[in-house]
Protein backbone atom coordinates (compact mmCIF):
# COMPACT_ATOMS: atom_id res chain seq x y z
CA UNK A 1 0.00 0.00 0.00
CA UNK A 2 2.32 1.95 0.67
CA UNK A 3 4.40 1.62 -2.17
CA UNK A 4 1.23 2.24 -4.36
CA UNK A 5 0.90 5.74 -2.98
CA UNK A 6 4.79 6.32 -3.42
CA UNK A 7 4.42 5.60 -7.56
CA UNK A 8 1.24 7.84 -7.73
CA UNK A 9 2.14 10.90 -6.14
CA UNK A 10 5.87 11.35 -5.90
CA UNK A 11 7.46 13.97 -3.80
CA UNK A 12 8.81 17.06 -5.49
CA UNK A 13 12.36 18.60 -4.30
CA UNK A 14 13.15 22.09 -4.62
CA UNK A 15 16.17 23.22 -4.24
CA UNK A 16 17.24 25.44 -1.71
CA UNK A 17 18.25 29.12 -3.13
CA UNK A 18 20.09 32.00 -1.69
CA UNK A 19 18.57 35.52 -1.26
CA UNK A 20 20.80 37.21 -3.86
CA UNK A 21 19.79 33.90 -5.96
CA UNK A 22 15.90 34.47 -5.72
CA UNK A 23 16.12 38.08 -7.32
CA UNK A 24 16.74 37.15 -10.76
CA UNK A 25 14.48 33.81 -10.77
CA UNK A 26 12.28 33.84 -13.39
CA UNK A 27 9.21 31.87 -12.78
CA UNK A 28 7.45 30.58 -15.73
CA UNK A 29 3.87 31.82 -15.04
CA UNK A 30 5.22 34.89 -14.45
CA UNK A 31 7.21 35.11 -18.06
CA UNK A 32 5.79 37.51 -20.77
CA UNK A 33 4.16 34.22 -22.50
CA UNK A 34 2.11 33.34 -20.02
CA UNK A 35 -1.41 34.52 -19.75
CA UNK A 36 -1.74 37.93 -17.86
CA UNK A 37 2.34 38.35 -17.65
CA UNK A 38 4.29 40.69 -14.96
CA UNK A 39 7.50 41.53 -15.36
CA UNK A 40 9.50 41.52 -11.73
CA UNK A 41 11.12 44.76 -11.65
CA UNK A 42 13.62 46.17 -8.86
CA UNK A 43 13.08 49.94 -6.88
CA UNK A 44 15.73 51.05 -8.69
CA UNK A 45 14.14 49.99 -11.76
CA UNK A 46 10.84 51.29 -11.11
CA UNK A 47 12.63 54.65 -9.99
CA UNK A 48 14.37 54.98 -12.76
CA UNK A 49 11.48 54.17 -15.56
CA UNK A 50 9.00 56.52 -13.35
CA UNK A 51 11.85 59.49 -13.79
CA UNK A 52 11.73 58.89 -17.54
CA UNK A 53 8.16 59.02 -17.13
CA UNK A 54 8.14 62.41 -15.52
CA UNK A 55 10.56 64.10 -18.06
CA UNK A 56 8.54 62.63 -21.05
CA UNK A 57 5.46 64.01 -19.49
CA UNK A 58 6.92 67.48 -18.73
CA UNK A 59 7.98 67.62 -22.49
CA UNK A 60 4.93 66.71 -23.53
CA UNK A 61 3.10 69.89 -21.38
CA UNK A 62 5.83 72.36 -22.67
CA UNK A 63 4.96 71.02 -26.86
CA UNK A 64 1.18 71.41 -25.46
CA UNK A 65 2.07 74.93 -24.20
CA UNK A 66 3.78 75.49 -27.28
CA UNK A 67 0.61 74.37 -29.48
CA UNK A 68 -1.57 76.56 -27.26
CA UNK A 69 0.94 79.17 -27.98
CA UNK A 70 0.61 78.76 -31.92
CA UNK A 71 -2.58 78.02 -31.46
CA UNK A 72 -3.47 81.76 -30.06
CA UNK A 73 -1.26 83.53 -32.85
CA UNK A 74 -2.61 81.71 -35.29
CA UNK A 75 -6.52 82.90 -34.20
CA UNK A 76 -5.24 86.39 -33.52
CA UNK A 77 -3.50 86.06 -37.14
CA UNK A 78 -6.59 85.00 -39.22
CA UNK A 79 -8.74 87.70 -37.22
CA UNK A 80 -6.35 90.45 -38.19
CA UNK A 81 -5.86 88.83 -42.21
CA UNK A 82 -10.21 88.63 -41.87
CA UNK A 83 -10.59 92.34 -41.14
CA UNK A 84 -7.94 93.61 -43.80
CA UNK A 85 -9.47 91.26 -46.39
CA UNK A 86 -12.74 93.19 -45.14
CA UNK A 87 -10.90 96.78 -45.22
CA UNK A 88 -9.52 95.95 -48.92
CA UNK A 89 -12.91 94.56 -49.88
CA UNK A 90 -13.98 97.74 -49.24
CA UNK A 91 -11.57 99.83 -50.71
CA UNK A 92 -11.64 98.25 -53.86
CA UNK A 93 -16.00 98.68 -54.04
CA UNK A 94 -14.78 102.34 -53.63
CA UNK A 95 -12.08 101.93 -56.05
CA UNK A 96 -14.51 100.67 -58.72
CA UNK A 97 -16.83 103.22 -58.12
CA UNK A 98 -14.53 105.96 -58.65
CA UNK A 99 -13.15 104.45 -61.91
CA UNK A 100 -17.06 104.03 -62.89
CA UNK A 101 -17.80 107.72 -61.87
CA UNK A 102 -14.75 109.38 -63.91
CA UNK A 103 -14.84 106.44 -66.66
CA UNK A 104 -19.03 108.03 -67.27
CA UNK A 105 -17.44 112.07 -66.98
CA UNK A 106 -14.72 111.26 -69.65
CA UNK A 107 -17.19 109.53 -72.04
CA UNK A 108 -20.09 112.76 -71.21
CA UNK A 109 -16.87 115.28 -71.93
CA UNK A 110 -15.91 113.38 -74.80
CA UNK A 111 -18.68 113.77 -76.41
CA UNK A 112 -19.81 117.56 -75.48
CA UNK A 113 -16.16 118.72 -76.44
CA UNK A 114 -15.61 119.23 -79.93
CA UNK A 115 -12.30 118.51 -81.86
CA UNK A 116 -9.42 120.68 -80.99
CA UNK A 117 -8.86 124.05 -83.25
CA UNK A 118 -6.02 124.92 -85.36
CA UNK A 119 -3.06 125.85 -82.85
CA UNK A 120 -1.98 129.13 -83.04
CA UNK A 121 1.11 130.39 -81.79
CA UNK A 122 0.51 133.64 -79.42
CA UNK A 123 3.55 135.71 -78.13
CA UNK A 124 3.89 137.72 -75.20
CA UNK A 125 4.48 141.08 -75.98
CA UNK A 126 6.48 143.26 -73.75
CA UNK A 127 5.21 145.24 -70.80
CA UNK A 128 4.66 149.21 -71.74
CA UNK A 129 5.34 148.37 -75.41
CA UNK A 130 3.34 149.87 -78.15
CA UNK A 131 3.74 146.91 -80.50
CA UNK A 132 0.87 144.80 -78.70
CA UNK A 133 -2.57 144.66 -80.40
CA UNK A 134 -5.94 143.60 -78.69
CA UNK A 135 -8.80 142.39 -80.69
CA UNK A 136 -11.12 145.67 -81.76
CA UNK A 137 -15.02 145.02 -82.05
CA UNK A 138 -15.89 146.41 -85.33
CA UNK A 139 -18.50 145.32 -88.57
CA UNK A 140 -15.40 142.89 -89.97
CA UNK A 141 -14.63 141.16 -87.45
CA UNK A 142 -10.75 141.92 -87.77
CA UNK A 143 -7.84 142.94 -85.40
CA UNK A 144 -6.67 146.37 -84.92
CA UNK A 145 -3.75 148.10 -83.74
CA UNK A 146 -4.73 149.68 -79.98
CA UNK A 147 -3.96 153.02 -79.37
CA UNK A 148 -1.27 152.87 -76.36
CA UNK A 149 -1.77 155.44 -73.11
CA UNK A 150 2.04 156.00 -73.62
CA UNK A 151 1.45 157.39 -77.08
CA UNK A 152 2.68 161.09 -75.30
CA UNK A 153 5.80 159.74 -74.20
CA UNK A 154 7.62 158.74 -77.47
CA UNK A 155 6.85 162.48 -78.39
CA UNK A 156 9.18 163.98 -76.28
CA UNK A 157 12.71 163.90 -75.63
CA UNK A 158 14.47 160.69 -74.14
CA UNK A 159 15.68 161.00 -70.39
CA UNK A 160 19.06 161.69 -69.22
CA UNK A 161 18.59 160.82 -65.94
CA UNK A 162 21.66 162.20 -65.57
CA UNK A 163 23.91 160.52 -68.56
CA UNK A 164 26.76 162.08 -69.45
CA UNK A 165 26.55 163.55 -73.91
CA UNK A 166 27.56 161.99 -76.68
CA UNK A 167 31.02 161.75 -77.51
CA UNK A 168 31.54 163.84 -80.28
CA UNK A 169 34.97 164.23 -82.42
CA UNK A 170 35.91 167.52 -80.41
CA UNK A 171 35.09 165.39 -77.09
CA UNK A 172 36.50 161.89 -78.14
CA UNK A 173 39.57 160.45 -76.12
CA UNK A 174 42.50 160.48 -77.72
CA UNK A 175 43.80 157.26 -79.34
CA UNK A 176 45.27 154.56 -77.25
CA UNK A 177 43.24 155.72 -73.87
CA UNK A 178 40.65 154.07 -72.11
CA UNK A 179 37.91 156.59 -70.45
CA UNK A 180 36.48 155.08 -67.30
CA UNK A 181 32.49 154.99 -67.35
CA UNK A 182 31.04 157.47 -64.99
CA UNK A 183 30.23 155.73 -61.65
CA UNK A 184 26.27 156.98 -62.40
CA UNK A 185 25.90 154.67 -65.50
CA UNK A 186 25.12 151.27 -65.05
CA UNK A 187 27.49 148.29 -66.30
CA UNK A 188 25.56 147.59 -69.03
CA UNK A 189 24.77 151.14 -70.30
CA UNK A 190 28.85 152.20 -69.81
CA UNK A 191 29.16 148.61 -71.93
CA UNK A 192 26.70 149.86 -74.79
CA UNK A 193 28.57 153.39 -74.61
CA UNK A 194 32.42 152.39 -75.07
CA UNK A 195 30.73 150.37 -77.99
CA UNK A 196 29.27 153.41 -79.93
CA UNK A 197 32.08 155.56 -78.76
CA UNK A 198 35.06 153.00 -80.35
CA UNK A 199 32.77 152.80 -83.93
CA UNK A 200 33.75 156.13 -85.32
CA UNK A 201 32.25 158.44 -82.54
CA UNK A 202 28.55 158.37 -83.94
CA UNK A 203 25.74 157.31 -82.21
CA UNK A 204 23.59 154.48 -83.12
CA UNK A 205 20.42 155.36 -83.76
CA UNK A 206 17.68 154.08 -81.11
CA UNK A 207 13.68 154.24 -81.74
CA UNK A 208 11.25 155.03 -79.48
CA UNK A 209 10.40 151.99 -78.05
CA UNK A 210 13.69 150.92 -77.87
CA UNK A 211 14.60 153.68 -75.91
CA UNK A 212 11.86 152.79 -73.71
CA UNK A 213 12.53 149.33 -72.94
CA UNK A 214 15.64 150.40 -72.19
CA UNK A 215 14.33 151.23 -68.95
CA UNK A 216 12.37 148.63 -68.18
CA UNK A 217 12.85 146.00 -66.36
CA UNK A 218 13.30 142.25 -68.41
CA UNK A 219 10.21 140.20 -67.79
CA UNK A 220 11.88 136.82 -67.62
CA UNK A 221 11.59 136.28 -64.60
CA UNK A 222 15.21 136.29 -61.76
CA UNK A 223 15.92 132.73 -60.84
CA UNK A 224 15.31 131.65 -57.47
CA UNK A 225 17.75 131.66 -54.50
CA UNK A 226 18.73 128.15 -55.15
CA UNK A 227 19.18 128.35 -58.49
CA UNK A 228 21.77 130.94 -58.75
CA UNK A 229 25.46 129.73 -59.27
CA UNK A 230 27.14 130.72 -55.81
CA UNK A 231 31.17 130.39 -55.93
CA UNK A 232 33.14 127.76 -52.97
CA UNK A 233 34.89 130.87 -51.72
CA UNK A 234 31.30 132.51 -50.62
CA UNK A 235 29.99 129.54 -48.65
CA UNK A 236 30.46 129.70 -44.82
CA UNK A 237 33.17 127.38 -43.45
CA UNK A 238 30.50 126.05 -40.36
CA UNK A 239 26.55 125.89 -40.97
CA UNK A 240 23.97 128.52 -40.25
CA UNK A 241 23.05 129.10 -36.63
CA UNK A 242 19.64 127.20 -36.13
CA UNK A 243 20.00 124.71 -38.79
CA UNK A 244 20.31 121.31 -38.63
CA UNK A 245 22.45 119.20 -40.46
CA UNK A 246 22.60 115.51 -40.14
CA UNK A 247 25.04 113.68 -38.41
CA UNK A 248 27.73 111.26 -40.78
CA UNK A 249 27.53 108.65 -38.22
CA UNK A 250 26.46 105.30 -38.62
CA UNK A 251 24.23 103.49 -35.23
CA UNK A 252 23.48 99.91 -35.07
CA UNK A 253 20.74 98.16 -32.67
CA UNK A 254 22.98 98.42 -29.66
CA UNK A 255 23.15 101.81 -29.56
CA UNK A 256 19.27 102.37 -29.97
CA UNK A 257 18.61 100.02 -27.24
CA UNK A 258 21.02 102.07 -24.89
CA UNK A 259 18.83 105.19 -26.16
CA UNK A 260 15.34 103.52 -25.92
CA UNK A 261 16.64 102.20 -22.42
CA UNK A 262 17.44 105.20 -21.42
CA UNK A 263 14.15 106.81 -22.62
CA UNK A 264 12.38 104.25 -21.00
CA UNK A 265 14.23 104.48 -17.90
CA UNK A 266 13.76 108.52 -17.45
CA UNK A 267 9.80 107.56 -18.19
CA UNK A 268 9.72 105.67 -15.16
CA UNK A 269 11.50 107.40 -12.87
CA UNK A 270 9.36 110.57 -13.45
CA UNK A 271 5.94 108.41 -13.00
CA UNK A 272 7.61 107.09 -10.01
CA UNK A 273 8.84 110.68 -8.45
CA UNK A 274 5.46 112.40 -9.22
CA UNK A 275 2.38 110.47 -9.41
CA UNK A 276 -0.67 111.82 -7.35
CA UNK A 277 -2.86 110.30 -4.13
CA UNK A 278 -5.84 108.67 -5.35
CA UNK A 279 -8.62 110.75 -5.05
CA UNK A 280 -12.21 109.44 -6.00
CA UNK A 281 -14.27 112.78 -6.55
CA UNK A 282 -11.11 114.03 -9.12
CA UNK A 283 -10.81 110.45 -10.70
CA UNK A 284 -14.25 110.24 -11.73
CA UNK A 285 -14.80 113.52 -13.31
CA UNK A 286 -12.01 113.99 -15.49
CA UNK A 287 -12.98 114.13 -19.57
CA UNK A 288 -14.47 111.88 -21.72
CA UNK A 289 -11.17 111.89 -23.95
CA UNK A 290 -8.98 111.55 -21.34
CA UNK A 291 -10.82 108.95 -19.83
CA UNK A 292 -10.82 107.21 -23.01
CA UNK A 293 -7.37 107.35 -23.59
CA UNK A 294 -6.43 105.87 -20.16
CA UNK A 295 -9.07 102.56 -20.88
CA UNK A 296 -6.94 103.03 -23.94
CA UNK A 297 -3.54 102.65 -22.40
CA UNK A 298 -5.01 100.14 -19.29
CA UNK A 299 -8.67 98.79 -19.59
CA UNK A 300 -12.05 99.89 -20.03
CA UNK A 301 -13.45 97.66 -16.78
CA UNK A 302 -10.06 97.77 -15.08
CA UNK A 303 -9.38 101.24 -14.69
CA UNK A 304 -10.99 102.29 -11.90
CA UNK A 305 -8.62 99.39 -10.03
CA UNK A 306 -5.44 100.94 -11.71
CA UNK A 307 -6.40 104.59 -10.29
CA UNK A 308 -7.27 103.57 -6.68
CA UNK A 309 -4.03 100.92 -6.03
CA UNK A 310 -1.22 103.21 -5.17
CA UNK A 311 1.16 101.01 -7.34
CA UNK A 312 -1.17 100.13 -10.26
CA UNK A 313 -1.94 103.82 -10.41
CA UNK A 314 2.38 104.46 -11.03
CA UNK A 315 2.32 101.63 -13.18
CA UNK A 316 -0.47 103.69 -15.64
CA UNK A 317 1.02 107.29 -15.23
CA UNK A 318 4.15 105.18 -16.77
CA UNK A 319 2.07 103.04 -18.86
CA UNK A 320 0.39 106.58 -20.45
CA UNK A 321 3.67 107.99 -21.08
CA UNK A 322 4.87 105.72 -23.03
CA UNK A 323 2.04 104.95 -25.33
CA UNK A 324 2.21 108.67 -26.21
CA UNK A 325 5.53 109.16 -27.04
CA UNK A 326 5.06 105.39 -29.07
CA UNK A 327 2.15 106.77 -31.14
CA UNK A 328 3.02 110.53 -31.58
CA UNK A 329 6.50 111.23 -30.90
CA UNK A 330 8.46 108.13 -32.12
CA UNK A 331 6.72 107.93 -34.98
CA UNK A 332 7.34 109.47 -38.76
CA UNK A 333 4.22 111.35 -38.12
CA UNK A 334 6.16 113.48 -35.88
CA UNK A 335 7.65 115.35 -38.75
CA UNK A 336 4.44 115.71 -40.58
CA UNK A 337 3.20 119.29 -41.48
CA UNK A 338 6.01 121.37 -42.36
CA UNK A 339 6.45 119.71 -45.61
CA UNK A 340 2.95 118.96 -47.31
CA UNK A 341 4.65 117.13 -50.90
CA UNK A 342 7.52 115.38 -48.67
CA UNK A 343 4.37 114.12 -46.65
CA UNK A 344 2.63 112.45 -49.09
CA UNK A 345 5.38 110.61 -50.58
CA UNK A 346 6.75 109.16 -46.85
CA UNK A 347 3.32 108.14 -46.64
CA UNK A 348 3.05 106.25 -50.06
CA UNK A 349 6.65 105.01 -49.71
CA UNK A 350 5.59 103.43 -46.03
CA UNK A 351 2.41 101.88 -47.67
CA UNK A 352 4.32 100.21 -50.67
CA UNK A 353 6.81 98.43 -48.03
CA UNK A 354 4.85 95.87 -46.83
CA UNK A 355 5.75 93.08 -44.51
CA UNK A 356 6.70 90.35 -47.00
CA UNK A 357 9.00 92.80 -49.07
CA UNK A 358 12.28 91.99 -50.48
CA UNK A 359 15.43 93.73 -48.76
CA UNK A 360 15.88 95.08 -52.29
CA UNK A 361 12.61 96.92 -52.13
CA UNK A 362 12.86 97.69 -48.48
CA UNK A 363 16.70 99.63 -48.79
CA UNK A 364 15.38 101.79 -51.87
CA UNK A 365 12.26 102.68 -50.15
CA UNK A 366 13.83 103.80 -46.61
CA UNK A 367 16.83 105.21 -48.72
CA UNK A 368 14.40 106.96 -49.84
CA UNK A 369 12.54 108.45 -46.45
CA UNK A 370 15.83 109.31 -44.99
CA UNK A 371 16.70 111.44 -48.20
CA UNK A 372 13.03 113.18 -47.61
CA UNK A 373 13.42 113.71 -43.57
CA UNK A 374 17.10 114.67 -43.96
CA UNK A 375 16.20 117.36 -46.65
CA UNK A 376 12.88 118.66 -45.00
CA UNK A 377 15.44 118.74 -41.15
CA UNK A 378 18.20 121.12 -43.19
CA UNK A 379 15.92 123.73 -44.03
CA UNK A 380 16.36 126.86 -41.87
CA UNK A 381 12.08 127.29 -40.46
CA UNK A 382 12.27 123.15 -39.23
CA UNK A 383 13.87 124.29 -36.25
CA UNK A 384 11.00 126.30 -35.31
CA UNK A 385 8.71 123.98 -36.93
CA UNK A 386 10.01 121.55 -34.41
CA UNK A 387 9.90 123.63 -31.60
CA UNK A 388 6.18 124.06 -31.83
CA UNK A 389 5.68 120.42 -32.64
CA UNK A 390 7.40 120.11 -28.98
CA UNK A 391 5.16 122.51 -27.54
CA UNK A 392 2.03 120.78 -28.40
CA UNK A 393 2.83 117.57 -27.66
CA UNK A 394 4.05 118.52 -24.30
CA UNK A 395 0.58 120.19 -23.78
CA UNK A 396 -1.51 117.12 -24.92
CA UNK A 397 0.38 114.99 -22.76
CA UNK A 398 0.24 116.91 -19.93
CA UNK A 399 -3.29 117.32 -20.42
CA UNK A 400 -3.66 113.92 -20.34
CA UNK A 401 -2.00 112.71 -17.38
CA UNK A 402 -2.08 115.78 -15.10
CA UNK A 403 -5.17 113.83 -12.82
CA UNK A 404 -2.63 111.46 -11.97
CA UNK A 405 0.88 113.77 -10.94
CA UNK A 406 1.12 116.55 -8.78
CA UNK A 407 0.65 119.74 -11.00
CA UNK A 408 1.71 121.97 -8.03
CA UNK A 409 5.24 120.28 -7.75
CA UNK A 410 8.06 123.01 -8.22
CA UNK A 411 10.12 121.04 -10.51
CA UNK A 412 7.73 118.60 -12.51
CA UNK A 413 7.02 120.64 -15.38
CA UNK A 414 11.28 121.02 -16.04
CA UNK A 415 11.54 116.92 -15.43
CA UNK A 416 8.83 116.76 -18.26
CA UNK A 417 9.59 118.94 -20.44
CA UNK A 418 13.22 117.70 -20.34
CA UNK A 419 12.00 114.14 -21.26
CA UNK A 420 9.92 115.49 -24.19
CA UNK A 421 12.95 117.48 -25.70
CA UNK A 422 14.82 113.64 -25.44
CA UNK A 423 12.18 111.80 -27.01
CA UNK A 424 11.91 114.16 -29.80
CA UNK A 425 15.81 113.98 -30.28
CA UNK A 426 15.82 110.41 -30.51
CA UNK A 427 12.93 110.49 -32.82
CA UNK A 428 15.06 113.04 -35.80
CA UNK A 429 17.77 110.29 -35.29
CA UNK A 430 16.03 107.46 -35.95
CA UNK A 431 14.38 108.36 -39.15
CA UNK A 432 17.34 110.11 -40.33
CA UNK A 433 18.68 106.87 -41.58
CA UNK A 434 17.36 103.83 -43.34
CA UNK A 435 16.64 102.14 -39.83
CA UNK A 436 13.13 100.65 -39.55
CA UNK A 437 11.52 99.88 -36.42
CA UNK A 438 8.07 98.30 -34.96
CA UNK A 439 6.70 99.25 -31.44
CA UNK A 440 4.36 96.75 -29.91
CA UNK A 441 2.50 96.83 -26.40
CA UNK A 442 1.79 93.83 -25.15
CA UNK A 443 -2.20 93.55 -24.97
CA UNK A 444 -4.45 92.78 -21.63
CA UNK A 445 -5.19 88.94 -22.23
CA UNK A 446 -1.64 88.07 -23.86
CA UNK A 447 -0.18 84.45 -23.61
CA UNK A 448 3.22 85.68 -21.64
CA UNK A 449 6.10 85.20 -23.47
CA UNK A 450 9.95 84.99 -22.31
CA UNK A 451 11.53 86.02 -25.40
CA UNK A 452 9.70 89.24 -25.47
CA UNK A 453 8.34 90.35 -22.37
CA UNK A 454 10.08 90.95 -18.95
CA UNK A 455 7.73 90.65 -15.58
CA UNK A 456 7.16 93.67 -13.21
CA UNK A 457 7.63 92.83 -10.13
CA UNK A 458 5.10 94.21 -7.42
CA UNK A 459 5.54 91.96 -4.04
CA UNK A 460 2.88 89.57 -6.16
CA UNK A 461 3.15 85.84 -6.14
CA UNK A 462 4.18 86.24 -9.81
CA UNK A 463 7.30 87.66 -8.24
CA UNK A 464 8.42 84.38 -7.05
CA UNK A 465 8.48 82.29 -9.95
CA UNK A 466 11.10 82.19 -12.78
CA UNK A 467 10.20 83.00 -16.53
CA UNK A 468 9.51 79.40 -17.57
CA UNK A 469 6.91 78.39 -14.70
CA UNK A 470 5.10 81.37 -15.83
CA UNK A 471 4.87 80.34 -19.36
CA UNK A 472 3.73 76.69 -18.49
CA UNK A 473 1.40 78.46 -15.82
CA UNK A 474 0.08 80.30 -18.81
CA UNK A 475 0.36 83.33 -16.95
CA UNK A 476 -1.72 86.59 -18.85
CA UNK A 477 -0.49 90.11 -19.47
CA UNK A 478 -3.00 92.35 -17.21
CA UNK A 479 -0.97 95.73 -18.30
CA UNK A 480 1.60 96.13 -21.05
CA UNK A 481 3.52 98.91 -19.22
CA UNK A 482 6.55 98.81 -22.37
CA UNK A 483 6.80 98.28 -25.86
CA UNK A 484 8.15 95.05 -27.57
CA UNK A 485 10.98 97.08 -29.92
CA UNK A 486 12.19 95.21 -33.05
CA UNK A 487 14.89 96.69 -35.06
CA UNK A 488 16.35 96.20 -38.75
CA UNK A 489 19.18 98.50 -40.45
CA UNK A 490 17.93 98.11 -44.29
CA UNK A 491 21.56 99.58 -45.10
CA UNK A 492 23.43 96.41 -44.05
CA UNK A 493 23.09 93.81 -46.14
CA UNK A 494 21.28 90.12 -44.93
CA UNK A 495 19.46 91.83 -42.38
CA UNK A 496 16.05 90.18 -42.87
CA UNK A 497 15.35 89.23 -39.25
CA UNK A 498 14.32 92.13 -36.81
CA UNK A 499 15.80 91.19 -33.55
CA UNK A 500 14.41 92.47 -30.52
CA UNK A 501 16.36 95.16 -28.86
CA UNK A 502 14.38 96.03 -26.40
CA UNK A 503 12.00 94.06 -24.45
CA UNK A 504 8.90 94.90 -23.01
CA UNK A 505 8.05 95.87 -19.66
CA UNK A 506 4.48 93.76 -18.41
CA UNK A 507 2.32 93.33 -15.60
CA UNK A 508 1.00 89.67 -14.93
CA UNK A 509 -1.97 87.93 -13.75
CA UNK A 510 -2.90 84.05 -12.86
CA UNK A 511 -4.30 82.00 -15.36
CA UNK A 512 -8.22 82.22 -15.02
CA UNK A 513 -8.49 85.32 -13.45
CA UNK A 514 -9.48 88.51 -15.29
CA UNK A 515 -8.29 92.29 -15.50
CA UNK A 516 -10.42 93.58 -12.72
Amino acid sequence: MADQTDNTSPRIRFPILEPEQLRGLQLPFLQKGAPAAIQAETFHSMQHRLDEMLTALDARESDLYHVKVELAEARVSFQRDREAMHDMERRIIELEDIIEKQRMTINLQSRTISGPGPAIPRTKPRAMSCGFSTPEHHPFNQEGPRVSHFQHVFSQPPPKFGLASLQTQANAPAFGRIQAPPTSIAPAAAAAAAAGGGGGGSAAFMSPIDRLNAFLPPLVPSPAVEEKLVAMSSLPAVAPEGSMVMEAASLNGKDFAAMLKALFKKTETFGQTYVSTSDATVDNAIDPDIQGFLQACSHPSALPTFQRDPKSRTLLLIKAINLYLVIKVLHICVLFGFDTTADSEIEQMLDLVFPAASANVRVIFYEAIRLQVNRIRNKPLFCNFYNKRKSENAKSLFGYIQHLVQRNHPTIWGDFVELIEEAHSLAIIMFSGPYEFHMRFAEVGDLFDMKTMCTRKTGGICDTMDPRTLMKGCYRVKLGIAPTIVFRDNAAPGTDAMPAIFVGDVLLMPPGSEAQ
